[in-house]
């Protein structure tokens, strides 16, 4: 009757009756039996997880099973005879038993949730010192010859305590797509755009670029840094470009080992993945014999020797290193002059080794007079050969750059007038401005973002900055320069030029002059037409006849310089013709057309720039230069898209992956806006209910959770990318006010009186207000409008007037305020977070994106990350008010993810959802994921979402997304395992 009673009884209050101080452990069937009865009730035992106490009794039966069994074990090793076979078997059976329980995450994280956070405390030590008692026990059966098998079942008894009491973890999701390797090309791409186009970025913002990147991806750390080493000998190898070249040289011989050092030394990245990239790199044989025969140079020999400088490596490993790289020197005939202990003077090396003597010669002449200053640069910078290109980088690697520049702006604003007190360059004004306009137009094409009226803003008002805005603008409005009012006079000056004569003397403003020559331009340019080809040499013979004394070094560098406006204005390109259609360059050719300055592209060639970068493996310098063009005249839109929709054509999940990443890593051309609009994009191709969308779908099965793969990692880099712009924004903040400070202190100095000082701060400008400052004067104005108007109308009007000013006063700063609490709000909660951290470099990046040991778990974070639910109530406010582009892109992209789980109606709409959290579960971890899913990502988002599909998201993916060591996180894992259970997804 008993045992039938029992049967009557809920499963849970059943646990207790037969848990509950049980005694009968000397009858090894019977504990059998009903251990297996156990394991059937918890197999199938569900409850009511919306109720908390429901869920800790759930918690505090599991904890009553594992101690049941714990204690079986104890009792029947110290108390019994485990000699005897029964007894063995009984024992055998609870360990097996055990180890089946601990092994399933969801009764691990019941039975940690009890012994953590249960009502009784319970003492960890002391079960741990249990089960090494245990343990202690085995001793006395070493004498049995048989005992070995019952002594290693054991020994497992305390890593299985230790794992209660540590919880369970994540266990690694590798995305098994194929058996193929994978492809990478995302930090070859970084190091094209880094090396050619954005090099103005300093050396530890590349290097945390990288990093972030790869792990973000998935690619190993020597993975990246043999990609890192072996970009600049792949653009070196194919590209002819003399410009790039110089600037790839000073970035393959000078900045990768700065690079390297940051990583290993400051950004945590492992010696063993450096070593292991440098075997792999040496081991290149037939890129290292095309680029050291091309460029002279034993390129693996100055990388080991500059490693070994900043001691990254030791003695013994340079020797080994390059004793791999001379041994197939050996082999080759051509490249025995390689071992050599000098270099040629025609190498590669020895030009940016060059260039950094130049550097440092410049330097030293930075603070003296401009004549011995202009003396050195049109010496050694006014050359035709690449060398002001290395120069240049070399400046910009160090961060000179700039004042070098700005040193230049200001002479050449000097020499715009003929004015006496010039000092010496009054006698020769006019070439200094040519020489210094040149210049800059070089540094302008070559280093495009460089912002040189950083500091001293009053420089765009001369003449050089007004013709580049006006010319920019022209190329890109594709509007002439001229206009036809002057037409007479351009005619007359023109025929003075043909006539080897001047039209201008030494004393002429040089605006007037500046002004004319377009529309001489252009009257050159009609009397040419017939032979277009010849126009750049022509326009260089009647400019050389017009003038006296002509210098054929400055000429050549004159030619140099404005040899690419001239090309852009004749549309004449150096490279062979382009005919090829987008379908032979899978098989043929991989060549881009040459593209000019402030180029928009069309759509054919961004589709041909698409297959060109997916099928040589990265975006060689030419894809990145069309790319760049888009960003630069606004086209980016059709850029993204044009990409976006070949990608959909695509159904290999191998190859839409690779180029997933490489559309990521060419988004970095400009990272904030490029990577909020294919968010966005993203977002309405796959959640907008229309025809297309359907036709994606039905035709591509893949794109979902490629996409959603692309969404994740795009909202993940968003989010650095705009942390990265706000530092970037403080530091010229910061420079502009210490450039004021310099002002007004020599203002200061050199004033003669007080009255003289107070007199020019009412004549100076008023500083530049932030953009919540400049909405507090339009609200301002209106009310001074307001104000007019209230004077002007009598009696009852008047008196509405007022109060409708006072309520808009009070909403003005009302909303003033939000937006200051919400800036601030989020400037702590998503992206101003540093100053938790010791140093500035902590990103709590795992080792690698991927666990590296048997066990495939992921490791707990170095510390705990709050879920902030004051960021989830002001999100509305944030979307309404904020001035945040990344912040906007991110809330609004969750929020349509929330809207399709709330009202769910598409089917593909809602299959995309679920990839999207797959995605957000399983994308490898960083400070800036942390920042997406605690600050940004509701958790009440997962749990709607199990409820419309219990199989989107797995324990493994919900124990990656939350920490078990918060109680707040922990109660999330439990009610959503609990959901699981109750939907029999677990």
């Amino acid at each position: 009757m008993f045992p039938h009673f029992l049967q009557l009884l809920p499963e849970q209050k059943l646990l207790s009756s037969y848990t509950f101080q049980y005694k009968n452990w000397d009858n090894p069937e019977a504990v059998i039996v009903l251990c297996k009865k156990l394991e059937n009730i918890f197999n199938t035992l569900t409850c009511d997880y919306t109720n908390a106490i429901e869920r800790y009794k759930f918690c505090a039966r599991a904890f009553d099973f594992f101690a049941w069994m714990f204690d079986g074990i104890r009792y029947s090793v110290v108390v019994l005879d485990p000699l005897a076979p029964s007894i063995q078997a009984c024992i055998k059976y609870l360990i097996k038993a055990l180890k089946e329980l601990t092994s399933k995450p969801f009764f691990l994280l019941l039975i940690y949730t009890y012994i953590h956070h249960s009502r009784r405390k319970i003492n960890k030590e002391i079960l741990l010192s249990h089960a090494n008692a245990i343990v202690k026990e085995k001793e006395r059966f070493k004498i049995y010859e048989d005992g070995k098998d019952f002594m290693d079942c054991l020994s497992e008894l305390p890593k299985l305590v230790q794992k209660v009491i540590d919880g369970p973890r994540a266990r690694i999701m590798q995305s098994a797509y194929s058996n193929l390797p994978e492809s990478h090309p995302g930090v070859l791409t970084l190091g094209t755009i880094f090396s050619c186009f954005n090099v103005t970025e300093s050396d530890l913002e590349v290097a945390e670029t990288l990093l972030i990147f790869s792990h973000t991806v998935g690619i190993s750390r020597s993975d990246m840094l043999f990609d890192l080493l072996r970009i600049g000998p792949l653009i070196q190898a194919h590209d002819k470009h003399s410009q790039r070249n110089s600037l790839i040289e000073v970035f393959v011989y000078l900045r990768i080992p700065n690079i390297l050092k940051l990583l290993i030394l400051e950004l945590g990245v492992k010696k063993e993945s450096l070593l292991k990239a440098l075997k792999q790199f040496v081991k290149a044989r037939g890129l290292l014999n095309t680029v050291d025969l091309k460029t002279k140079s034993h390129l693996a020999q100055h990388l080991l020797k500059s490693l070994l400088e900043l001691n990254l490596i030791n003695f013994e490993e340079f020797e080994n290193l390059l004793e791999i790289r001379n041994s197939e020197i050996k082999k080759n005939s051509e490249l025995t002059f390689l071992l050599d202990e000098k270099e040629s003077d025609e190498s590669c090396l020895e030009k940016v080794k060059f260039a950094e003597q130049l550097t440092s010669i410049i330097r030293k002449f930075m603070g003296q007079e401009d004549e011995k200053f202009l003396a050195i640069v049109e010496r050694f910078l006014l050359t035709t050969d690449g060398m002001m290109e290395r120069v240049m980088a070399v400046m910009c690697a160090t961060d000179e750059l700039r004042d070098f520049a700005l040193r230049l702006a200001k002479i050449n604003q000097t020499c715009e007038n003929h004015l006496t007190e010039m000092g010496p360059l009054r006698h020769n004004r006019l070439h200094v401005f040519d020489t210094t306009f040149l210049l800059l137009i070089r540094i302008k094409y070559v280093f495009k973002d460089l912002r040189i009226t950083l500091t001293q803003p009053e420089l765009e008002q001369s003449r050089f900055f007004s013709w580049w805005s006006v010319y920019e603008k022209g190329l890109l409005e594709k509007s002439p320069l001229t206009t036809t009012e002057n037409k007479d006079i351009f005619l007359t000056q023109y025929n003075i030029l043909k006539q080897s004569k001047p039209f201008w003397n030494d004393t002429d403003e040089v605006g007037s002059i500046i002004d004319n020559i377009p529309g001489i331009g252009d009257l050159m340019l009609s009397d040419f037409l017939h032979n277009i080809r010849d126009f750049s040499r022509k326009v260089v013979e009647i400019c050389k006849e017009s003038l006296p004394k002509p210098q054929p070094k400055s000429w050549a560098f004159a030619f140099y310089a404005v040899d690419s406006a001239i090309q852009h204005l004749t549309n004449r390109t150096p490279d062979a013709p382009y005919h090829v259609k987008s379908f032979l360059l899978t098989i043929a050719h991989r060549v881009m057309p040459k593209t000019h300055f402030m180029q928009a592209p069309d759509k054919l060639e961004l589709k041909d720039a698409y297959y060109i970068a997916t099928q040589q493996g990265y975006a060689t310098p030419d894809v990145i230069e069309l790319c760049s063009n888009a960003v630069r005249t606004l086209n980016y839109r059709k850029w993204i898209l044009c990409w976006l929709e070949q990608l959909m054509k695509n159904n290999c999940s191998d190859e839409l992956l690779a180029a997933s990443e490489l559309i990521l890593a060419t988004l970095f051309l400009r990272p904030v806006t490029a990577l909020a609009e294919i968010t966005q994009r993203l977002m309405d191709l796959m959640l907008t209910q229309n025809k297309q969308n359907n036709k994606i779908n039905s035709s591509n099965q893949t794109c979902p959770r490629i996409f959603a793969w692309l969404v994740v990692r795009a909202q993940t880099f968003l989010i650095f990318a705009e942390q990265i712009r706000r530092e970037k924004e403080s530091a010229k903040k910061m420079l502009r006010e210490k450039s004021q400070q310099n002002f007004v202190m020599l203002m200061t100095t050199s004033s003669s009186s007080i009255t003289r000082m107070e007199e020019s701060e009412e004549n100076e400008p008023p500083a530049k207000k932030s953009r919540i400052d400049n909405n507090t004067d339009d609200e301002r104005s209106n009310m001074t409008a307001a104000a007019v108007t209230e004077e002007e109308t009598p009696g009852e009007d008047s008196q509405m007037a007022s109060n409708f000013n006072a309520t808009a006063s009070s909403n003005t700063v009302t909303v003033n305020e939000i937006i200051a609490s919400i800036e601030k709000e989020q400037s702590s909660t998503i992206f101003d977070d540093d100053k938790d951290y010791k140093i500035r470099q902590d990103f709590e990046l795992d080792d690698e994106p991927s666990p590296i040991d048997k066990s495939n778990e992921w490791t707990l974070s170095q510390r705990i990350h709050q879920i902030n639910e004051d960021a989830f109530m002001n999100l509305s406010n944030i979307m309404q008010h904020s001035i945040s582009m990344s912040v906007i892109t991110i809330s609004i992209s969750l929020r349509r993810f929330e809207k399709q789980i709330k009202v769910p109606v598409w089917r593909p709409e809602l299959l995309f959802t679920i990839h999207f959290a797959q995605e957000l579960a399983r994308v490898p971890r960083s400070r800036f994921w942390y920042k997406l899913v605690y600050v940004l990502a509701k958790p009440q988002f997962f749990q709607q979402l199990s409820r419309i599909e219990p199989y989107a998201l797995t324990l493994d993916d919900m124990l990656r997304l939350y920490d078990i060591r918060d109680p707040e996180q922990l109660e999330h894992l439990v009610y959503y395992s609990l959901l699981l259970r109750r939907f029999k997804a677990i």
